[in-house]
């Protein structure tokens, strides 16, 4: 092969993610349930913290986005403020494509038609699930002059095959969007990300303590 035309090789591709989430003993998030940045790695924009945790029931997510909130809508979201989060509630048992046990969520710091929240997750296959119906994606959202923060609880209902006992791993990533403007990436960047790739979603050990 030409090595003009060889692929490049980013430093993502040598390992793989493996992180923890504690558990939510109370209705905050501390420090400890910061997930870790991977921007000087993958050469994202670093604009947003995200917080995850959990209890046997839900999955609980807060997005701190440094970046003024201009326009939401639907359904051409890429180009406006959105945060795309995708879930696969079996870690252990990646397919070649989303299953039943794959989500991925679409979430708006303003409510977009009324929407807040939707599940938006494709399948290519027959082994699939019905779209979480969207009362059962809870938003809170809070707007200042220069960020947002959203709030967002994914209950058991809104995820086929979430069960921390028997299956206490799952994989996750994030696509935080923002208007006309490159979106931040949790963990490989738009070029490599596809919601097909679930092997490079980042794996996060439900951790109780």
């Amino acid at each position: 092969m030409d090595l003009e035309n060889f692929p490049e090789i980013y430093p993502l591709f040598l390992f793989e993610a493996n992180l923890k989430s504690f558990y939510r003993t109370k209705e905050i998030f501390t420090s400890k349930h910061l997930l870790e940045n991977f921007s000087d790695i993958n050469c994202s924009d670093n604009f947003a913290e995200i917080f995850l945790s959990w209890d046997e029931e839900n999955l609980y997510f807060k997005f701190v986005v440094e970046t003024e909130f201009v326009e939401s809508s639907y359904p051409d979201f890429l180009r406006k403020d959105a945060i795309e989060i995708f879930i696969h509630t079996r870690a252990d048992s990646l397919p070649r494509y989303m299953n039943k046990f794959s989500h991925h969520f679409l979430v708006f710091p303003a409510k977009v038609n009324g929407i807040h929240a939707m599940e938006i997750t494709k399948f290519r296959t027959e082994d699939c699930h019905d779209l979480c119906p969207l009362e059962l994606i809870d938003v809170k959202s809070e707007i200042g002059n220069k960020k947002y923060i959203l709030q967002v609880q994914l209950s058991k209902a809104c995820l086929t095959g979430f069960d921390p006992e028997t299956s206490p791993s799952i994989r996750l990533d994030f696509r935080i969007h923002r208007y006309q403007n490159d979106p931040m990436f949790f963990f490989f960047d738009s070029q490599f990300f596809s919601e097909h790739n679930l092997k490079m979603w980042p794996k996060i050990e439900l951790v109780k303590g």
